[in-house]
């Protein structure tokens, strides 16, 4: 089930990602990171989605959902910010920057709810 979700994540972030950023006068450099982040998100997401298999039902359920969530949203931060350069309509302060800062969030909050449930 979690290969079918992340296969399926990488087939969007490929469609997505591919022609916007072929398309840039980048160097071969930037390119690959623009590619990078996004498909290694999906790499440690797929762990994360592991992990909350193996613990959901259990006393470490809450964290790993809160963790999973944070992997999640920064994977989408990066996606976003991967199209957004590449269209040239990325600047500082812009909304994705929100997400970012939302992703490091959500597993500061699973530490403090596995402290709490100790």
């Amino acid at each position: 089930m979690a290969l079918a979700i992340v296969a399926l994540m990488a087939i969007l972030v490929s469609a997505t990602l591919i022609t916007p950023i072929i398309g840039t006068e980048e160097d071969l450099i930037t390119m690959s990171f623009d590619f990078a982040y996004p498909f290694l998100d999906l790499v440690l997401f797929s762990v994360a989605v592991l992990g909350l298999a193996i613990f959901f039902k259990g006393n470490l359920g809450k964290s790993w959902l809160l963790i999973t969530a944070g992997i999640l949203v920064d994977a989408t931060a990066d996606i976003l910010f991967s199209y957004t350069t590449a269209q040239e309509v990325y600047y500082s302060g812009h909304f994705i920057d929100l997400l970012f800062h939302f992703g490091y969030l959500l597993p500061l909050l699973a530490f403090y709810v596995h402290t709490k449930e100790l």
